[in-house]
């Protein structure tokens, strides 16, 4: 099984799976891509942070909720 998304920070880049998470597939250029490729300056860090940011809000409204916030102060 595939991640979600891999970092490559030596290159500066992520990719990203289409799965709706991140991006809105009907606004791609062809929205039946696997996976995305997000590069640029800086961009990496960011799309990497927005993604843990995303997982950690997911697992803090599922139920039972898991206690990440304890962990992250």
């Amino acid at each position: 099984m595939l991640p979600n998304t891999i970092t490559i920070l030596s290159k500066n880049y992520t990719i990203i799976l289409n799965d709706g998470w991140k991006f809105i597939k009907s606004k791609l250029a062809d929205p039946n891509v696997t996976y995305v490729r997000v590069d640029g300056t800086g961009s990496c860090l960011a799309d990497l942070f927005d993604f843990l940011m995303k997982i950690i809000q997911a697992c803090e409204f599922r139920n039972p909720a898991t206690p990440l916030v304890k962990y992250i102060r």
